[in-house]
């Protein structure tokens, strides 16, 4: 996901896409220079990290000033780490969280469905791909993909709460081919078949998610899943 002008995607270099990345996850809050240190370099450190650090800051502003004359003085220096000042209206990240949570305040289907789709567009590949992952990014990974994972399941539900279970299907396949174990996407499949009049299929689906989940974690399906099976032979039956 991008940031402001010169964002990460922009910045040749590993290690400075990695500090501009950092400096936009904390979205204006200083970022202490142990942190910056461990995130750049992990525990391969360089013989003088502050320096090293400092030098690497310099040289970031300088690149954004090519980009953008008078940015680079909004990359400050605190007593004990430095911050980048951004606004929420340019951060793809913050712009996600708010058209999610408009997204769960709206009562409208087709206004969430909008929402929604708008979130999901500001995603061009997965979070933070090109930068090094510390302990920093490596959780705004996770909680970035875990929202991702949350707004595809939401639009889906909005398309099968109005009726749409017919142009889903594809789309949670794709979903589910991403992400083989998470336990919803298969649920939402079994609900689009069975509304689609295809209920065989559906217990199909159960029993591809079974196998993987025994296979990958040993576990059997939650009692969620085992539910809609349930309810799937069930209608199936008095069909």
């Amino acid at each position: 996901m991008a940031g402001p002008p010169g964002s990460a995607e922009s910045v040749p270099g590993t290690l400075q896409r990695t500090l501009l990345a950092v400096l936009l996850l904390n979205e204006g809050h200083a970022l202490h220079f142990d942190a910056l240190i461990e995130e750049l370099w992990g525990v391969e450190l360089p013989a003088r990290p502050r320096e090293a650090l400092t030098a690497q800051v310099a040289r970031l502003r300088r690149t954004l000033e090519r980009r953008e004359p008078g940015i680079a003085g909004r990359l400050r220096q605190r007593s004990h780490g430095y911050r980048l000042d951004v606004g929420d209206d340019e951060l793809d990240a913050a712009s996600f969280r708010r058209l999610r949570t408009d997204a769960r305040r709206t009562e409208d289907p087709w206004r969430a469905s909008f929402l929604l789709n708008r979130a999901l567009a500001l995603w061009s590949g997965p979070a933070l791909a090109d930068v090094r992952h510390g302990p920093i990014t490596r959780a705004a990974v996770e909680q970035l993909e875990d929202a991702r994972r949350q707004v595809h399941a939401a639009l889906i539900q909005v398309d099968l709460d109005t009726g749409r279970a017919d142009r889903v299907v594809e789309d949670i396949e794709l979903l589910i081919a991403r992400y083989p174990l998470h336990e919803p996407f298969y649920d939402q499949l079994m609900r689009a078949l069975c509304d689609l009049g295809r209920p065989a299929e559906a217990v199909g689906v159960y029993h591809r998610a079974r196998g993987r989940l025994l296979r990958d974690l040993g576990v059997e399906p939650s009692p969620a899943l085992q539910r809609r099976l349930h309810t799937t032979l069930s209608a199936d039956r008095s069909a």
